[in-house]
């Protein structure tokens, strides 16, 4: 079975081993005199919802239309950037959850170390020498259990002397917690993000057969054979009170449940892990992955290499996505920074796209179902935004979203953020699920989303002088094009992206409605608009024209 192995510590976050269970996720990192497990939960993010629709987007909207007909293209990006842009411009972004950080203070030379991530078993291992004792750790993230747990093994009690603590990000929370049970310390966070957002609360559960004593916020155990320390963390986005909640999930773990705890967490990943195989005659190899990705650069590919790749890329959509928590963000589920790259939100024009685009082929159907319950989320905020800015009926969402299924448009990129199809894009996923799976329930309860994403766009589009039918504003995200007198630009209509979106999903909602046997007055005109949509175009170098004119 592919294993991830490195036979030697981190250097930084990057070189971390994540695990998840769709809700809860960590990166564990460090060294043998030093460990860090940052920690993340996939709804705690900064802020509350807010209504940014810019209501100047309904005012200026023929106005932008007829300066892009006219190809005054500066002028209407102006106006688009003016009148289009949501208020405030920014989506909310993601956040880490605690951290904590254990100090192996025993006294000795490091030896024979190795550090593993059993794609099998979604279990990560530690082992090394130290001194005379050989130490030995496991963590993975239970679903079953809702929490995660880290296990520390020493071959004898003698020289074993650990430190460890709970933090978040140099201090930023509300209160701490520290309670001493009779065979067990707690230790606990809490706080709300800025701007209205969510309550939140980490707790992590250390017993041992060792001795324990807590100084102020650290933990000291001292002459053990087995420490274990459990973790879990909540928002009030699913639980009314996280702190509480934290400490009912922690109740029962202790040094005999862990075991069963794993075994748990096995049996409900491999359900999921081994519907799909892949064997392409690499041995079980023990090589290291930079030993492996060495040989692939000097051109010595290694079977084993591309099995552990795609085995890994089917480990993390298992590990950040599973019924019941939100989607794969940005990350994944992953994240060190207080203000992430790109906010770690959901960018819709590709990239969360892409992450789902797997899902069925890999037998990771089950995985894909988070997508569909945020579409949810979305559909509300998604029908507000196409009356308030486009005074049109339907779902519509722009190139971003977030945990509240934010769907104005995100920044003031002309590449990008003017783009209405993010909705539309995702709603084509509803149609893929039901062409892998069959499930006639599940097309049932979803279908209504290809319908309103398609009632939007088939107000959206407007008809040119010749009869085609086309999308304005329109840009093909995050490229540019150069105007006839030479500037660069990036909003114009009938973008050869949108036509392919509208194609598919005019003709999947078609479908739908065959299928289901559902019938509107919107089918009539999905009918009508579908053979309109301008056709394919090659342009003067011989390529796939771009925009609707054979732009530079």
């Amino acid at each position: 079975m592919p294993k991830i192995i490195f036979k030697q510590p981190t250097k930084d976050w990057n070189e971390g081993l994540p695990i998840g269970n769709g809700r809860l996720g960590a990166m564990i990192m460090g060294n043998p005199e030093n460990t860090h497990l940052q920690c993340n939960e996939d709804t705690l993010w900064q802020g509350g919802f807010r209504n940014r629709n810019n209501p100047a987007a309904k005012q200026n909207l023929e106005k932008i239309r007829q300066l892009i007909l006219a190809e005054k293209t500066r002028a209407a990006e102006e106006l688009i950037q003016a009148a289009l842009t949501g208020v405030p411009e920014f989506q909310r972004h993601y956040e880490p959850a605690g951290d904590i950080f254990i100090r192996n203070l025993s006294h000795g030379e490091v030896s024979d170390y190795v550090r593993t991530l059993d794609l099998a078993t979604a279990v990560v291992t530690e082992s090394y020498q130290l001194g005379e004792n050989r130490y030995h750790t496991e963590m993975f993230a239970s679903k079953p259990a809702q929490l995660m747990a880290y296990c520390v093994t020493s071959s004898q009690k003698s020289n074993t002397k650990f430190r460890l603590h709970l933090n978040r990000s140099r201090g930023i929370y509300d209160q701490f917690y520290s309670i001493t049970n009779e065979d067990s310390i707690l230790l606990g966070i809490s706080g709300v993000t800025s701007d209205g957002g969510v309550q939140y609360a980490q707790f992590a559960k250390i017993v041992t057969d060792g001795k324990m004593e807590l100084v102020r916020q650290y933990v000291v155990i001292e002459e053990f054979t087995t420490l274990m320390i459990y973790t879990t963390i909540a928002t009030t986005y699913r639980q009314k009170d996280p702190a509480a909640y934290c400490q009912k999930i922690l109740g029962a773990a202790d040094i005999v449940a862990y075991e069963k705890i794993k075994a748990a967490h096995i049996e409900d990943y491999q359900k999921l892990y081994q519907t799909v195989s892949l064997d392409l005659g690499g041995q079980t190899a023990t090589a290291d992955v930079p030993t492996l990705l060495a040989n692939a650069q000097k051109g010595q590919v290694s079977p084993y290499l591309i099995e552990i790749m795609f085995q890994f890329g089917r480990y993390l959509l298992i590990a950040s996505s599973r019924p019941g928590s939100l989607p794969a963000n940005l990350q994944g589920i992953w994240n060190k920074e207080m203000l992430p790259a790109w906010d770690a939100k959901y960018t819709i024009n590709i990239n969360t796209e892409m992450d789902y685009w797997p899902a069925e082929k890999v037998g990771l159907s089950e995985c894909h179902l988070a997508l569909f319950d945020h579409l949810l989320t979305m559909y509300p905020n998604g029908q507000q935004t196409a009356e308030t800015m486009y005074g049109l009926k339907g779902f519509v969402a722009h190139h971003n979203t977030d945990v509240w299924g934010d769907t104005a448009p995100q920044d003031d990129y002309l590449p990008a953020t003017y783009w209405p199809f993010g909705g539309a894009w995702l709603c084509l996923h509803i149609w893929h699920h039901y062409e892998y799976t069959q499930d006639k329930e599940f097309l049932a309860k979803y279908f209504f989303l290809l319908e309103e994403a398609a009632c939007f766009m088939a107000g959206f589009v407007m008809e040119l002088p010749n009869g085609e039918m086309v999308t304005n504003p329109s840009v093909s995200p995050e490229n540019s094009f150069l105007t006839k007198s030479g500037e660069p630009g990036y909003v114009s209509y009938g973008s050869t992206m949108d036509n392919q979106l509208l194609w598919e999903l005019f003709t999947d909602y078609l479908a739908g409605c065959q299928l289901t046997e559902h019938d509107s007055q919107l089918v009539l005109k999905v009918q009508e608009i579908l053979p309109k949509l301008p056709p394919h175009k090659i342009g003067k170098y011989g390529q796939l024209m771009e925009w609707y004119h054979d732009y530079e």
